[in-house]
């Protein structure tokens, strides 16, 4: 067997890059407890590597594109930021500042749309998105990729 079950959950997520794979099928095909390979996706969750779900009584891990090309380490997190030309984000400073001190790098990703800014959410593009809720609810019937957080920002709308 190939290194350690990190190594083995690795390469396995690998070849899912770009789409969902049901968490109980990680740890039959390895042979490995539930719960490790949970703290392991747990893990590369915080890590912006992967999401995960729950769709009934299961969980779905989504693979991030450019999975395999990310830290197998913990070394500082990015957050990729998507944010709307024409839009205020008087909060943003200070939102910035507080990710810092806790060791996330911020890259803002300015969209000339909220549809945009939306759409590369849903497609993995962008860790987050500050976009008009019209744009959120167009596209989410059609990605379910991301979730709708209500009352974001004193009374508007997130988006994750």
């Amino acid at each position: 067997m190939p290194g350690s079950l990190r190594e083995r959950v690795w390469e396995l997520l690998s070849g899912y890059q770009g789409s969902r794979v049901p968490q109980s099928f990680i740890h039959r095909a390895l042979g490995a407890s539930k719960s490790r390979v949970s703290e392991i996706l747990a893990e590369l969750e915080r890590q912006g590597l992967i999401a995960r779900e729950v769709v009934g009584r299961s969980k779905v891990v989504y693979v991030y594109p450019g999975f395999s090309e990310g830290a197998r380490e913990p070394a500082g997190r990015v957050l990729r930021l998507g944010l709307v030309y024409s839009s205020e984000y008087l909060f943003l400073g200070g939102f910035v500042k507080r990710l810092e001190s806790r060791g996330v790098r911020v890259e803002v990703v300015v969209f000339r749309d909220g549809l945009r800014a939306t759409r590369a959410l849903a497609e993995g593009a962008v860790d987050m998105a500050l976009s008009p809720l019209p744009g959120q609810l167009y596209l989410y019937p059609a990605y379910r990729t991301f979730r709708v957080v209500p009352a974001g920002v004193r009374g508007g709308f997130r988006v994750m």
